[in-house]
């Protein structure tokens, strides 16, 4: 192959690539605007449609990952509605639960309704960084709705047996099965068999 032939192959790929992402900025930028518009001329009904378009762009640009990643008490019951647990060792026979919030995966239209398909591995891992447990597909999700969603939750729940006082890491790993994009999470604890001695 011929250094001008590699070149042109090269900046074909890079038009392409990047012409895509300047696509997407300029339709996202059009939403914006249209949504302006519309509030500006009293339509707001049509400002609220066209800013929802601009989320689903900008979601779809997002990677997967994860916020408000917490250790929460017993009893949540839903999106942003959990307490936080009190920072303070796990006891033996405690249950751990942890509440997170999956952002950038893929939601896929299907007919008349929206699909999304998440799934979560988890490895337990000792001060030493050891693996004492590990579990894949811990976690099985699928959520439709009928309207695009953004806004879900995830309560993962475990328990431990066997446990010595010390410090641990939860590595938890979240993987979206539309799109096979992982993101990898981890959240340390401590364990006191008896925490109140």
């Amino acid at each position: 192959m011929s250094k001008d032939v590699f070149k042109t192959g090269i900046m074909f790929i890079i038009f392409v690539f990047f012409s895509g992402g300047a696509l997407f900025a300029v339709e996202f930028g059009d939403k914006i605007d249209k949504a302006d518009d519309c509030y500006q001329q009293g339509r707001y009904i049509d400002a609220v449609d066209n800013l929802k378009d601009a989320v689903k762009i900008a979601w779809e640009a997002a990677a997967l990952s994860a916020r408000n990643i917490n250790f929460v008490e017993d009893g949540n019951s839903g999106f942003q509605k959990f307490v936080v647990r009190e920072d303070r060792p796990f006891a033996g026979g405690e249950n751990i639960i942890i509440y997170l919030e999956p952002v950038g995966f893929s939601v896929e239209e299907r007919e008349d309704s929206y699909f999304a398909h998440l799934e979560t591995d988890y490895e337990l891992l000792d001060s030493e960084s050891r693996e004492l447990a590990k579990e894949q597909e811990f976690g099985d999700f699928e959520i439709e709705d009928t309207t695009f969603f953004t806004d879900i939750s995830l309560n993962l729940n475990f328990s431990f047996t066997g446990l010595i006082d010390g410090n641990y890491t939860l590595k938890i790993i979240i993987r979206d099965v539309l799109s096979g994009e992982e993101y990898i999470l981890t959240k340390d604890f401590k364990f006191a068999q008896n925490p109140d001695e």
